[in-house]
Order: structure tokens, then C-alpha cells, then sequence
């Protein structure tokens, strides 16, 4: 009986498939109020309610073939009555990241008012939250209007009006369970609270948009209010985001709009009147809560006519906001339909009035209207109404500029020229599902990117369809998406065609190992198109490449959310190996790399030939971007000259963009020590490299280049200038064992522009320890490089042998302005020819300083050989020993810290406004505020400890109290602190934050503190502290800062029990404390205090508000607390060097401070 009813129902769906023919679409059942949801492989949901008395919910589940999966009128979700035709307008759908259906609607089941319900419902049918659902009020007052979202955790945000006038919402987990408690309430005693609407933003939080009005309901003054809420709904900001208004909102739209954007915000969209016709406006909101645009932007200016209901989208790539929406004239007797793109200022960049989806005409209305992005282009749908209340469904493509991108503009849905209405749509994978009612039925259609109708190309799924990767490459046709599952797949893969491969778990879980047998990946074919994002390639070993080899002329290849670790790009015998991790080659091909981490690879050449790239080689004549590419641990050998890139190697001719980006510790070894060059980086005569936002640390190379080398070996006379722009770079720690341990640039016509660049700490075996640049063909002055620097810093570089410890330059061209070079040094200082700790210049070509420092390098600081009087200029600039030149000084620059590498300006330094036209010489700014030394001292501390023995356990907690004293004779009238640190026995939970007022001479103040043992302990074990004082109000008022020895001391510990909850464990009042160290690298601790039981979230956030990682998440007792972080993402990878926000939310505390990591 079973096999029967199956095979009936097989054979029931078999036939039912997307249409080609606008005559005959899909049809579901009876009912009306379609919703839609787009599944991972493909398919789609669609829910609906019953027409009629009853309005009872149905969910149907189509396949990527437009298959129907359950029963050919859908499945019953719900058969509770509903009594009145209001319930049409409350049902939601949407979709989790394990493509479980959740529906929400309301109805009276549990009497006379409406009541909020969910339903979790899995891809086989199977109703996950009980056949009841997960009921989320019952109130016996009025619930209206719920929508829901569905989070990244697959918990569910539902938000409904309640009681009329007031805001509910709940979260739902994954297993049906309502996390807060009965709700979270938004109300106003002054004002009527409606139609809020839930969107998950793109860190993972929910922003929840609702209206807020008052006066008479048929024009009320109406406000567009936002607030954004974390997992554990509280509230992100201080207070919630007027969007629009006081402005009156058209009788019954409450249709206004909101959608996330990919950096933390939002666009919202609205209905205002504008005196006697309607006006579609729009405004965003940034990750603060802050409005981007004063007063909103208006998406058309032709304010003669109405501009209604629009409806928004986002573009891929620029993130800009597209919208459409239906416009008539001010008589309203001609109707059409018109579309705006605004770029990130709000500009109008379709024109002052849109461009014209639907010229206004007298003949139609335009119902429904519903947008979808593709790319950076948009896709219009809307239904087209004669008077005789019959139409059909059109769609049109605008691109980037607004102009239409299908033959004939707009293309017909259906054809049928009869009543519709509820239209939604959705995208799917390269199409629009469309889904409508007609005649009190559901129907649907697939609208393909081209225009056409029909089945889309569905994903190949690995492994529930293809057991491997690479069966399902071969089975795939051009364009196809490969949909790859968690797991380790072993095997070796070989792209020829144009395709996608996309994991869905992501790279930690998703590793494609090549088990030592050849690369792991392989592109061959030209003119390609290729994604591939989210897995982890590892243990390849190949000739070309170890993990990733590209060979592709004219390719377009997009490499995303990658970790490429542990390859061996090697060869037997007479050979080279490039490109350990991956390896591009190719003419005119554009590549890009996106948050790929490279690291631990290996390339070798062997037998006398060249190797190039230990983590990735980038051939000739390329166009190549990283973005967020972190090179790290990879290395390059090779026995031929010419080699080199540890890290990464750049071809000829190729251009290359890098954009935050970390290279460290790659290192490059050419067994002549001749001409290996770049530990880091070595670039071949590529015409442009660009570098923004870059860290280059702690790369080695035994030759040329420790951090970078761009070198060439000749060009013509007709030979280009070849560009290289630096912008927010750190060289730092790297290492040459010839020339340029920071920098090396050898050759050509290479025009360097640096700008904000510190090159520091960086060393050499020979000459150039920071900067080393060299001309090579001495019988053409046109080729020589030219270094054009601004706001530089070069400082505690160190030469090994005879020639500039900071910059050494042969035979090149050389400008610097506003240019720090301190204490950098040339080691061999009893060689009686050692020259230029500083600068050394040699060669007649010109170089040039201005409003510049050099100080405390070795001497002589510059030394200058076969330099001319004209060719060698310093002036307005601070030299120690003083030079010859307009303007130079000799004195003291009085930096704030140089010890520290702070390398600002004093407020009294000489230096201040000495400089060309009366501007400041050096790379820094002013004001370090008033250094003050202080002489303290501490008494023994007095300590106890909370146990139950006389052994300091693990895990105790103890208290530390002792004197802090002031012993100078003069007193401080501010307010300074004391930071108290111990050895690894204990780790302190309140230090910093010790605050003293008005000490005045030889007065003493007590102060204590909590800190945990880390160690087992017993009576008379010796503790080592140490105390320095500080100010931590230097931001605020630097004039009250101050300096102190360091007190170290020696503490024999006397462990004495105490109660197991002393009153003075437990804090008063919830606080955050500054993290310490900070800046740090590569741990600091964040301690914050607890006066009760509370659940405690501390999260790290970037400067766009994304989330980097989440420290603590769960329930703690209350106490001093403390938590370390070692500057990590919830990955456990190394973030880059920065500025990072730290917040802690214990109950309805809620603070955050910023915090410096440095590398």
C-alpha cells in the first residue's frame, strides 16, 4: 500500500516542472496571500492561506526543477479557523541556514483575540516545533501584524503590534524554545506604536523598524523609529533611530521598508505627504545608529507627482541602494512606474527623477510591485491592471545605468489577461520566483536572469548527489554551481570550465586534501570564469603549485574565504617549484583573492633552476587584487639567481592592488646569496603595485629585500614608468642579509610614492637596513627609480655593514617631506669607513629633504659620495650636527616617547612650526602633554585569600591591600593611578583603575584590589609584584599625565582563610574596565566587575561593527572577572593590527571601550 501511494505521488509530480510558456505556470492550490523562500539547493517554499471563511496555512516545497515535493495542494500547516478576513495580511515565511520552512501567523484558536503562533517545519515535512506550533503570546489582547527573520544561529526574531499600540517581540532558538521570557515590549504613553518589521543585520544582529504616531488616525504625525538589538535583546543604542519624521504617512501605507546592507547598516524607505501628492523618500543607517543622509534623500525631485510604496534592493559590489517605485501625475490620472540608484552620499545617480520602468500613461494601474538584485543589476516585477480589474505580470532588467538590459525592455510573466493580485517574488539561483494569486488559486513561475522562463540551472550537490568534488565537476556543464557539504575530501581536482564551487559550512569545515599526489586544485583553460570560496586546501604537492594552480589567459577568477596551508610546490630534478599555495599564471587574466589566509607553504627549485612565490606566485602580464589576504609562515629556496618571494611574487608587467593585508614571517633563501630577493614580497617589473592598509613584518631574506624587493633587469628607452603606491604601510622586524632589510628597489624607472609609511626595527647584512634603492644602468639617466616620500617614518633600523643604517641610495632620485629618521645605526662602528647611520647618498642624481628630522642615528648620520653641491638639498628640516641649508635646525626634537616609538612632537619641541611656510618638521603631529616625574613607593601587601585550607588552590580568590605613597615634596593636584601586576602566580582582575586625588607631598593612600591564583600555593612561596603609576585621563586632559619608575618587590605570601564570600569579593556596581596592556601585542586582559548574577556577553568588534570575536557568552556569579584575548577571530586566525572595540552586556549593563592591537 505504501509503494502504491508513493508511486502515485512520484507520478503526480513527475510532469510538474517550471514552464518556458507564460500560459502555463505552476499551479498550488487553492488560496491567497502567497509567501516565498529560497532554499540552499535551489528550490522554494511557498506558503499560503486557504480562501474563504477559514484562511487555514499551507506550505508547499518546489524543487530547482519546480518539482512540488509533498502533495500537489501543499501541506496543512495550520486548520485553525480564522473568523475574519483581517488574517489575510498576517502570514510570514522564511528560511534557516539547515532550509527549515518558518512560518508565523495568528489566529483565535484560544478564543476571541489573536494570538501569535510559529511553525518549523524540516525539508522532508516533518513538523520540528510540534503540530501546535510554538504559540508566543496569550495575552487575551489584541496581536497584529507579526514578521519574522531568521537569525545566523537559526534562532527567530518575531515581532507583531500588540494591543493595538505597542511593540512585542521574542527570539525563538532553533528548538522552539522562547528565549525572552514573555517578550520584550516597546511602548510609548504619548504615542500609538505599529508595524514593526525584524531584519538580521550583517553582523548578526537584529534591527527592528517600527512606527510611532499620534494625532487623529486619519493624519497622524508619524515617526520612523529603528533600534538594533543583540542575541540576547538588548539594546545596541542609547536610543532608538528617528528615520523620518514628525511627516504624515499616507492613510494605511505602513509599507515602509528596511534592508541590511553588508557593512552593519541599513536603508530604510518610506511614504511621506508632500502637500497635496505623496513622495517616496529613503535614508541609511550606519553600524552606530548614526543617519547618513540629513533629512533623508528623495528618490525622485519631480514633486508634481505622486511617488509611492517603493520598494528597495542593494547592489553586490558597491553596496548602493536601488529602488522602484509606482509614480502617477498630480490629477492621478496616468500611472507608471519609475526606478533610482543613490550612491553612498545619497546621490541620484539615475538622474533627478529616476529612470522610467513604465512610462506614465492612462490606459493601466501598477499593482505589487516587488524588486530582487543581480549583481549590480535589478530585476522590476509588477502587475500591469486594465480598468476591467484584468492584467498580466511584467519584469524588466535595469543595469548600472538605469538602461535596460533585455531585448525589448520588458518581458511578459503571463499572458492569461485576467484578475491578480498578492504577487511576491524571491531570488533564486540565476532567476526570480514569482508567485501570485489568480482566479483563488496560487501559481508561480521561474524568471531566468536572461528573461526567459523556465528551470534554472540547479546546484550539483557533493556529497548527497556526487560523492566527490570532482564528479560533480564532471558532470556539470558551463556556469553550474558545485554545492559542497562539510567534511575532508581527498582528491586532487581539475577545472576546465566555467563553474562556481561554493561550501556551505565554510572553510574550518570544509578541507580538500590533496594527499601529497600533485596540486590540489587545477584551473587550465582560457577565458574562464571561476568561484571558489570556503574551503580549507591543504597537503598538495605539485610542480606548478602546491595547493592552487591557475594556468588561464584572459581568466576572470574570484578565490574567497580560503585557507591554502601546508602545500609543497617542488620538482625532482632541474626544475623550478612557484607558487607553494597557489600559483596564477596567464595573460590578461583578472584575478581576485578575498579573506584568504596563506600560510606554512613551501616552493623550491631545484638543481640550478629558479623558484618564485612560497605562498603565491603571480605570473606575467596579470591583473591581480588581495583583499584581506593574510601571507604568513611560508617559505622559498631555490640554487639559481633571480629568485626569491617568500611570501609572495609578483610577474612582469602585472598589476597588483593590496588592500588590508598581513605579510609575516615568510621567509626567501637562494643558495648563490646573490639574487634572492623579497622575504616578504619580490616584485618583477610589474607596471603598478598598490598597497593600502598593508603590515609586512618579520619576513627574511638571506639576499636582497627582506620585507620588499621590486627589481628588473633592463628596459628599453621606450619602457613605461612603472608606479608603486604605498599607503598605511608597516615595515617592521624584517630581515636582508644583503641589501634593504625593510625596502628594495633595484633598477627601471619605478616611480614609488610613499605615503604614512613606517619602516622600523628592520636589519641587513649589508647596507640599507630600512630603505635601500639602486640604479643599475648608470649610461641612462632616465632609468633610475625615484622614491617620492611623505609623512615617513624610518627609525631603529640596523646596518651590519658600511652604509646607511636608515636609507642608502645609489644612484637614484629621492624626495622627502615631513620625514622622521631616528636612532638607526650601522653595528660595525670600529670599521673606520662605516658612513651614513642615517642616509647614505652615493651617485650625482638628485636628492631632496624638506621639514624632516634625522636624529639620534650613529654618525656621521649622512654621508654623501660622488654627490654634487646642486644634487644633495636639505632644508627647513631638524639635523643633528646640524647641515647646511634654508631653514635647517640642530636641536633637540623632543619627542614624547621615543623609547616607546612614539615619535610626536613635544608642545615645546624646536621642531614646532619650524618647517616651509611655518608647518611642523617630522612625520607626527604635536602634543604628548606634560611629562612629570613621580617617586612613590608601596608597603607589603596585606593579603587574604577566600578558600577552605592553607593552600592558595587554583582558581582562589584572593584580596591585596597596601599603601600607595607619594615621597616628593611637591604635591600632584590631579588624578593619578597605579597599575599593580604580579608574577604568573596570580592574575589580577582590577588593576588600572586605582585612582588617587590631590596626593599631596609624602601622603600615602591605601587601595586594594581581587586577583585569582593561577597556581597551587603554599604559606611563605614568594610572589614577585611590580607597580608603576599612570594616568589614564591622558586622552582627556594630557596635561595631567605622568611618569614613574617601575617598583618591583618581593612578597612572601601568608595564606590566610577567609569567609567563602567576603563582602569584599563582590564589587557594588557593574563596570568595564580598560583592557591591559594597551596597546598590546599579543595578549591583553579585559577585567570587568559583577555586583550580581548576571549572563554576560563580551564581544570584539573592527571599526565597521563586524564581529571578530566573542570572548564570553554565558552565566556568571557575581565577582571580579577577568578574560584574555590574544587577538584572534572566533576562528582562531590572527585579525590584523588595529583599532578594535570591546563591549561587555551583563543584564541591563551595557558598556564598550576601543583597544590597540599592534604587530
Amino acid at each position: 500500500m505504501k509503494y502504491i501511494i508513493s508511486l502515485l505521488f512520484f507520478t503526480s509530480i513527475i510532469f510538474a516542472q517550471w514552464s518556458s510558456n507564460p500560459a502555463s505556470p505552476q499551479s498550488l492550490g487553492n488560496g491567497v496571500q502567497v509567501q516565498l523562500a529560497t532554499t540552499s539547493d535551489g528550490g522554494v517554499y511557498v506558503a499560503w492561506l486557504s480562501d474563504g471563511n477559514n484562511y487555514h496555512v499551507f506550505l508547499q516545497r518546489l524543487n530547482s526543477m519546480g518539482e512540488p515535493q509533498w502533495s500537489d495542494n501543499g501541506m496543512v500547516i495550520s486548520n485553525n479557523a480564522n473568523a475574519s478576513w483581517i488574517a489575510v495580511y498576517h502570514l510570514n515565511l522564511a528560511v534557516d541556514s539547515e532550509d527549515n520552512a518558518i512560518i508565523t501567523t495568528m489566529d483565535q484558536r484560544a478564543g476571541g483575540a489573536w494570538e501569535v503562533y510559529a511553525y518549523k517545519i524540516s525539508s522532508d515535512g516533518t513538523m520540528l516545533w510540534g503540530n501546535d506550533g510554538v504559540s508566543l503570546t496569550s495575552s487575551s489582547l489584541s496581536n497584529m501584524s507579526p514578521r519574522l527573520t531568521a537569525l545566523p544561529d537559526n534562532s527567530v526574531v518575531v515581532t507583531w503590534t500588540h494591543n493595538d499600540d505597542t511593540v512585542l517581540f521574542q527570539c525563538i532558538s532553533s528548538d522552539g524554545t522562547l528565549l525572552w521570557d514573555t517578550g520584550i515590549l516597546i511602548e510609548d504613553d504619548d504615542a500609538t506604536l505599529i508595524s514593526p518589521q525584524p531584519i538580521v543585520t550583517s553582523d548578526g544582529n537584529v534591527l527592528i523598524q517600527w512606527i510611532r504616531q499620534t494625532g487623529p488616525f486619519w493624519a497622524s504625525n508619524s515617526q520612523l523609529y529603528l533600534q538594533k538589538y543583540d542575541y540576547d535583546g538588548i539594546a545596541e543604542w542609547s536610543n532608538p533611530v528617528v528615520a523620518a519624521g514628525p511627516v504624515v504617512f499616507p492613510m494605511g501605507n505602513w509599507l515602509q521598508q528596511s534592508i541590511a546592507d553588508n557593512i552593519s547598516g541599513s536603508f530604510s524607505a518610506w511614504t511621506e505627504m508632500s502637500g497635496n501628492v505623496q513622495n517616496a523618500r529613503a535614508q541609511h543607517i550606519n553600524d552606530e545608529g548614526e543617519l547618513s543622509w540629513t533629512g533623508g534623500v528623495d528618490l525622485s525631485t519631480n514633486s508634481s507627482n505622486f511617488r509611492m510604496s517603493p520598494q528597495l534592493t542593494i547592489t553586490e559590489n558597491t553596496q548602493e541602494l536601488m529602488a522602484i517605485w509606482k509614480e502617477s501625475n498630480g490629477s492621478q490620472t496616468q500611472r507608471g512606474v519609475s526606478a533610482q540608484r543613490l550612491d553612498s552620499n545619497g546621490d541620484r545617480l539615475w538622474g533627478p527623477n529616476g529612470a522610467s520602468v513604465v512610462d506614465l500613461n492612462s490606459n493601466y494601474d501598477y499593482l505589487d510591485l516587488n524588486i530582487a538584485g543581480f549583481g549590480d543589476d535589478v530585476i522590476a516585477t509588477y502587475i500591469e491592471q486594465s480598468g476591467n480589474m484584468n492584467g498580466n505580470i511584467y519584469a524588466v532588467r535595469l543595469d548600472v545605468n538605469g538602461d535596460n538590459v533585455w531585448t525589448g525592455g520588458t518581458v511578459a510573466v503571463t499572458n492569461s489577461n485576467t484578475s491578480k493580485s498578492d504577487m511576491m517574488i524571491t531570488n533564486g539561483p540565476g532567476c526570480v520566483f514569482i508567485a501570485w494569486t489568480e482566479g483563488g488559486s496560487i501559481y508561480a513561475h521561474c524568471l531566468l536572469e536572461d528573461g526567459t522562463l523556465g528551470v534554472p540551472i540547479p546546484p550539483l550537490l557533493v556529497p548527497s548527489e556526487y560523492p566527490t568534488i570532482q564528479a560533480a565537476i564532471d558532470s556539470s556543464s558551463d556556469g553550474d554551481v558545485v554545492l559542497v557539504a562539510a567534511g575532508t575530501y581527498v582528491e586532487n581536482i581539475y577545472i576546465n570550465q566555467d563553474i562556481s564551487i561554493i561550501s556551505i559550512s565554510g572553510e574550518d569545515s570544509t578541507i580538500i586534501d590533496g594527499n601529497q599526489s600533485g596540486s590540489v586544485l587545477t584551473i587550465n583553460g582560457d577565458s574562464l570564469e571561476i568561484v571558489l570560496s570556503g574551503f580549507t586546501i591543504s597537503n598538495g604537492n605539485g610542480v606548478n603549485a602546491g595547493g592552487v594552480y591557475i594556468s588561464s589567459n584572459n581568466h576572470n577568477i574570484h578565490l574567497s574565504d580560503l585557507v591554502v596551508d601546508n602545500n609543497i610546490s617542488d620538482c625532482d630534478y632541474y626544475c623550478s617549484g612557484n607558487g607553494g599555495g597557489i600559483s596564477i599564471y596567464g595573460n590578461q587574466g583578472v584575478s581576485l583573492l578575498e579573506k584568504v589566509v596563506v600560510s606554512n607553504n613551501i616552493s623550491r627549485g631545484e638543481m640550478g633552476y629558479v623558484g618564485f612565490g612560497g605562498g603565491i606566485y603571480i605570473g606575467d602580464q596579470l591583473i591581480t587584487s588581495l583583499k584581506e589576504v593574510s601571507i604568513i609562515n611560508n617559505s622559498q629556496t631555490s640554487y639559481g639567481d633571480d629568485s626569491g618571494g617568500g611570501g609572495l611574487y609578483v610577474g612582469y608587467e602585472t598589476d597588483i592592488t593590496m588592500e588590508d593585508c598581513i605579510i609575516s614571517n615568510n621567509s626567501t633563501y637562494e643558495s648563490s646569496n646573490d639574487n634572492g630577493y623579497g622575504g616578504g614580497i619580490y616584485v618583477f617589473s610589474s607596471n603598478n603595485v598598490i598597497m593600502n592598509n598593508v603590515i609586512i613584518e618579520n619576513n627574511n631574506s638571506n639576499s636582497s629585500g627582506g620585507g620588499f624587493a621590486w627589481s628588473t633587469n633592463g628596459w628599453s628607452n621606450e619602457a613605461p614608468f612603472d608606479s608603486i603606491k604605498m599607503t598605511n604601510v608597516v615595515f617592521r622586524g624584517n630581515y636582508s642579509g644583503d641589501n634593504g632589510g625593510g625596502i628594495y628597489i633595484n633598477g627601471g624607472r619605478a616611480i614609488a610614492h610613499l605615503d604614512s609609511v613606517s619602516i622600523i626595527s628592520n636589519s641587513v647584512g649589508n647596507e640599507g637596513a630600512g630603505l635601500h634603492v639602486e640604479g643599475s644602468f648608470a649610461d641612462n639617466p632616465e632609468h633610475r627609480p625615484m622614491i617620492i616620500g611623505n609623512e615617513i617614518l624610518i627609525s631603529n633600523n640596523i646596518a651590519t655593514f658600511r652604509y646607511g643604517g636608515g636609507i642608502n641610495v645609489n644612484n637614484s632620485k629621492f624626495y622627502l617631506n615631513a620625514t622622521s629618521i631616528v636612532d638607526n645605526s650601522i653595528s660595525l662602528e670600529d670599521d673606520p669607513v662605516i658612513r651614513g647611520g642615517a642616509i647614505t647618498v652615493r651617485g650625482d642624481y638628485l636628492f631632496e629633504i624638506e621639514n624632516s628630522i634625522v636624529w639620534g642615528n650613529s654618525t656621521p648620520a649622512i654621508y654623501h659620495y660622488n654627490v654634487t653641491a646642486d644634487s644633495l638639498n636639505i632644508n627647513y628640516s631638524n639635523i643633528q650636527d646640524g647641515w647646511e641649508g634654508e631653514g635647517n635646525i640642530d636641536a633637540d626634537p623632543l619627542f614624547c616617547n621615543p623609547d616607546s616609538g612614539d615619535f610626536t612632537l613635544a608642545e615645546n619641541s624646536p621642531a614646532v612650526g619650524a618647517g616651509e611656510n611655518g608647518t611642523n618638521i617630522g612625520a607626527f603631529g604635536v602634543g604628548c602633554g606634560i611629562q612629570v616625574e613621580w617617586d612613590f613607593s608601596l608597603s607589603e601587601p596585606v593579603i587574604e585569600v577566600m578558600g577552605t585550607d592553607n593552600v592558595w588552590n587554583p582558581g582562589d580568590t584572593i584580596s591585596v591591600e597596601m599603601d600607595f605613597c607619594n615621597n616628593t615634596d611637591v604635591a600632584h593636584n590631579w588624578y593619578p593611578g597605579v597599575t599593580i601586576e604580579s608574577d604568573s602566580s596570580l592574575t589580577s582582575l582590577h588593576i588600572g583603575h586605582i585612582w588617587f586625588y590631590a596626593m599631596v607631598a609624602d601622603e600615602c593612600h591605601a587601595i586594594s584590589w581581587v586577583a585569582i591564583a593561577n597556581t597551587s600555593i603554599i604559606s611563605d612561596t614568594v610572589v614577585t609584584f611590580s607597580a608603576y603609576p599612570e594616568a589614564l585621563n591622558c586622552q582627556n586632559q594630557p596635561e595631567y599625565c605622568i611618569d614613574g619608575d617601575t617598583l618591583t618587590f618581593e612578597v612572601p605570601i601568608v595564606v590566610q582563610v577567609v569567609s567563602a564570600e567576603p563582602e569584599h569579593f563582590i564589587p557594588e556596581v557593574f563596570t568595564l574596565h580598560q583592557n591591559y596592556p594597551n596597546p598590546f601585542n599579543p595578549v591583553t586582559s579585559i577585567q570587568y566587575e559583577l555586583p550580581e548574577n548576571a549572563f554576560v556577553n563580551i564581544r570584539i568588534y573592527d571599526l565597521k561593527g563586524r564581529l571578530v570575536n566573542t570572548l564570553v557568552s554565558k552565566g556568571q556569579t557575581a565577582g571580579y572577572k577577568a578574560i584574555k584575548w590574544g587577538g584572534v577571530d572566533d576562528k582562531g586566525k590572527a585579525v590584523s593590527a588595529g583599532i578594535y572595540l570591546y563591549e561587555i552586556q551583563a543584564g541591563n549593563f551595557r558598556d564598550s571601550k576601543k583597544m590597540v592591537l599592534l604587530k
